[in-house]
């Protein structure tokens, strides 16, 4: 079935709850989405889709594709996990909990200590009876429940798995391990094929504009930085953030800060990323200018990187009438998030963007370093010390540039296990 503008019509439908009320679709749990099938098991009825839109399987596995994923409120899901009563609901709750450990979402119910089920559990609790001993380990540490004596002993010092086991490992793994990254990485309502549409869709850009801005916020996960955007998109904010030019619905944004600086919680929801706010609009004000920065890059020579980030300053624009402030204190590192996914969505294609598609964090410059590298500095670094190990081809990991990388680098486990095969 063709789209011929199904999902914007869809998105606009009330659909029957369990609880026979009346609700959006984007605000429906539906069973049988792997995202959300441990939220059906704690959530109230009044956001679970009636059964009977599911007797007809054929009907219902030709129209669900269409219908908008679920939005969660973050708000809500911290009350339907401290209002859980029941041992079934405790116990997707917790699970829940570990699968999103440190997502934004998760984090909010270290805030609200105070009559929680939660903050009362100890290994012997029915609601932990389905983990494994180092799960509860985990959880309760995680909770402050355990004493200090209790907590695990430090990992001896690690070895790296060499290049080529880690490419084979993601030649094996790809296909699972990359929609697992996908999912983590972009909010619900993003569609990576509309970046490439004529004319550009603001919405697909300025997410992954956001993403590669909250590079710069130390000490948080892509699902936290995911789960701002879908904030601000449950809240109708980033509609206007993404409809046009802030010049042109100055009022809106100023209703967004208005709006967030009302809201009364003891624990401000996503804090530090609003500080993000002024660079946000400067990206949507100059949006064209920098998607044309951005999807040119192939065109660009090899002295020309330099000025990439600075617009102004560019001398491959000079005499286009091009100008745009600075992106130099906004995007050091996230550039480099957005010409990868450029690369992945065919955007780009050419030699110079493959070399800019490596993000040089911290734990995967030290990562390379921990395998007897000289410790690489720029994304140009370590794209050339794969090529030198792997070869041109292989050194793109099958087109996923750096994702194999940045996923060992941040789990030891998962590095323990590649350096097994």
């Amino acid at each position: 079935m063709e789209d011929y503008g199904w999902r914007a019509e869809f998105a606009k439908v009330r659909l029957r709850a369990a609880d026979n009320t009346w609700n959006m679709v984007s605000n429906l749990l539906r069973s049988g989405d792997p995202d959300t099938d441990l939220i059906v098991l704690f959530a109230p009825q009044s956001v679970q889709l009636h059964g009977e839109y599911t007797h007809s399987v054929a009907g219902w596995s030709t129209l669900s594709p269409y219908l908008p994923s679920f939005s969660i409120d973050p708000l809500a899901l911290t009350q339907w996990i401290t209002a859980a009563r029941t041992v079934e609901s405790q116990q997707a709750s917790v699970l829940w909990i570990l699968q999103n450990l440190y997502s934004s979402n998760a984090q909010l119910l270290l805030a609200r200590r105070t009559g929680t089920w939660l903050f009362t559990l100890t290994r012997d609790s029915e609601a932990l009876a389905q983990l494994e001993n180092s799960q509860r380990t985990i959880l309760l540490t995680w909770l402050g429940l355990l004493a200090e004596e209790d907590a695990a002993p430090e990992p001896p010092a690690e070895v790296f798995p060499e290049l080529k086991a880690i490419h084979a490992w993601w030649m094996i793994e790809q296909n699972q391990r990359l929609g697992k990254y996908d999912k983590n990485l972009f909010p619900a309502f993003f569609d990576h094929a509309a970046l490439t549409k004529e004319p550009y869709d603001r919405q697909s850009w300025m997410t992954i504009f956001s993403l590669g801005l909250m590079r710069r916020i130390g000490r948080v996960t892509d699902a936290q930085n995911k789960g701002f955007l879908e904030f601000l998109s449950a809240r109708g904010w980033w509609a206007t953030i993404c409809s046009a030019s802030p010049e042109m619905d100055a009022e809106g944004w100023m209703e967004i800060l208005r709006d967030y600086g009302d809201m009364q919680d003891d624990s401000p929801l996503f804090e530090q990323w609003m500080d993000l706010f002024p660079r946000i609009y400067r990206v949507a004000r100059w949006l064209d200018v920098y998607i044309h920065v951005f999807s040119t890059v192939d065109l660009r020579g090899p002295g020309q990187v330099r000025s990439l980030l600075a617009p102004s300053a560019d001398a491959s624009l000079s005499g286009s009438g091009i100008n745009a402030p600075t992106m130099r204190g906004m995007l050091r590192l996230g550039q480099h998030l957005i010409i990868r996914e450029l690369l992945r969505s065919g955007v780009l294609g050419g030699p110079i963007a493959t070399s800019l598609a490596y993000m040089p964090t911290d734990s995967l410059c030290g990562m390379l370093e921990g395998l007897g590298y000289e410790r690489p500095n720029t994304s140009q670094d370590i794209h050339q010390l794969l090529v030198d190990e792997l070869g041109e081809e292989a050194a793109c990991f099958n087109g996923s540039y750096d994702i194999p990388l940045q996923l060992l680098a941040t789990d030891a486990g998962l590095r323990a296990r590649v350096l097994a095969l």
